[in-house]
């Protein structure tokens, strides 16, 4: 059978002579006209007006691929022949096709491509300028994102009111603080001061950096108050440990008649935590349960990890037993539960549970059912747990290595926790356990040498030779 793309006519007409050239570029023209045949001859026909009008066939191929644009792409190899057909359409400076192949190429990860195309663009526009930056921060390019965003400026690109978000969420990311400065002087020089979400990423950067009296001032100064804007508040303040003024933010919320999230919950609940605040924990609970949220996994965990630290095991273990789904950070808040408040056999028999239910332990998993079977000299289960881990995570985390050094130490295993030390990364904390370990094994020769080595680095030693 011979192929109709290789079938020649006799006598063409000159559009027709056009198009047979066009069916020689190839794949990607295929590709895009198939995409958008049906919705290319519709919008031909209204234009042509008549059958006996017959556009150009550049301006048949130009929609056709504005078509394809409109429809999206499937994958990497799809949007670069959609690009190498714009070029050759004489396409490549049209911002609203830009635009969509800088988002596209952004979100294919290839943000070299993003970078090529948007430096070639002749008059990039703000709205071209703020999908290159949104691209780069949502690849955790944010000193480039800064960095495109101080372009724009120095090009008298004035930004809008998606802009700000964007580049003070770079900021907030990489701790630029005197960026952030400079963003918030042109928010209200510009007017945008009244707007909830650059405000609202404007106490998220401010408290990222650290400066959480900032982020109060503007949080305070708001017209208008978002569910996401109090979240951002509260999640400063948890993060810089102010906790009662996490729960006293949470009152102020409910005084407004505001609903909270999973995320507004989850923040409270690791406050009462903190603060073991249990009758508040127990309230958020209730909550929970009246608004229908008690499948919810962060949440259930949450109030695992509350109970937990305020010593109600069997009111974390209720909680546990009735969930339907249980990740690895849930099992570990119970794990972690139980060795706190000196129950180590639960501690290690949940541990080797989740084992049997092929869930795989992480670090914190392991740190804790180490330290249960330090309490109980179990070594050998202690080493049983450790061998669910590659060494290299044992030995390239500081936590879990000191826990070990501990166990071998307090369990009379000197040799296991010499060599835990020397494959290590070691901090102050690491040089401790394992000169403790030494002393309290007899080994006071090699503790003391140790002693003068740390010394001799300029770390601070904090035990007691004597």
């Amino acid at each position: 059978m011979v192929n109709p793309l290789r079938k020649r006519k006799m006598v063409n007409a000159p559009w027709e002579e056009e198009e047979e050239m066009e069916k020689r570029i190839g794949k990607a023209d295929d590709l895009c006209m198939h995409i958008g045949e049906r919705y290319t001859k519709e919008m031909v026909m209204s234009l042509a007006g008549t059958p006996a009008v017959r556009p150009s066939i550049s301006l048949i191929k130009a929609l056709e691929l504005k078509s394809c644009f409109h429809i999206g792409f499937r994958s990497f190899e799809h949007l670069k022949q959609a690009h190498a057909r714009l070029l050759r359409l004489g396409l490549s400076q049209e911002n609203h096709l830009l635009d969509t192949l800088l988002g596209y190429y952004t979100q294919f990860g290839h943000t070299h491509y993003s970078k090529f195309l948007f430096n070639r663009t002749n008059n990039p526009n703000m709205f071209i300028s703020n999908t290159m930056i949104k691209g780069l921060v949502s690849n955790d390019l944010f000193d480039e994102a800064i960095s495109y965003y101080q372009s724009m400026r120095s090009k008298s690109i004035l930004p809008n009111r998606f802009t700000f978000p964007l580049a003070l969420k770079a900021c907030a990311r990489i701790f630029d603080y005197r960026s952030g400065l400079k963003i918030h002087s042109l928010v209200v020089k510009l007017g945008f001061d009244k707007n909830v979400y650059v405000n609202t990423s404007l106490v998220s950067m401010y408290s990222k950096c650290g400066n959480i009296y900032d982020a109060r001032k503007v949080f305070d100064n708001m017209p208008e108050k978002a569910l996401i804007s109090w979240n951002v508040i509260i999640n400063g303040y948890h993060d810089v440990g102010k906790f009662s003024e996490v729960l006293s933010l949470f009152r102020g919320f409910l005084r407004n008649g505001l609903k909270p999230d999973g995320f507004t919950l989850a923040m409270i609940l690791c406050a009462c935590a903190e603060l073991g605040a249990l009758e508040f924990g127990e309230w958020i609970h209730r909550y929970v349960n009246v608004n229908g949220l008690e499948k919810d996994l962060v949440l259930n965990t949450s109030l695992i990890n509350m109970y937990a630290r305020c010593g109600c095991m069997d009111k974390a273990r209720g909680i546990f037993d009735q969930m339907l789904e249980k990740d690895v950070v849930a099992w570990t808040s119970m794990i972690q539960g139980y060795e706190a408040n000196g129950f180590a056999k639960e501690a290690i028999g949940m541990f080797f549970e989740m084992e049997r239910e092929n869930v795989k332990p992480d670090c914190n998993a392991v740190v804790a059912v180490v330290h249960a079977c330090t309490r109980l000299g179990a070594m050998n289960l202690g080493e049983r747990a450790i061998n669910s881990l590659k060494w290299e995570e044992v030995v390239t985390n500081l936590p879990l290595g000191t826990t070990i050094i501990d166990m071998y130490a307090k369990c009379g295993n000197s040799n296991s926790a010499w060599k835990v030390f020397k494959e290590m990364e070691r901090d102050v904390v690491v040089w401790n356990a394992t000169i403790s370990g030494l002393f309290m094994n007899g080994h006071a020769k090699v503790a003391f040498g140790l002693f003068a080595q740390m010394v001799k680095f300029g770390l601070q030693p904090m035990v007691v030779l004597s």
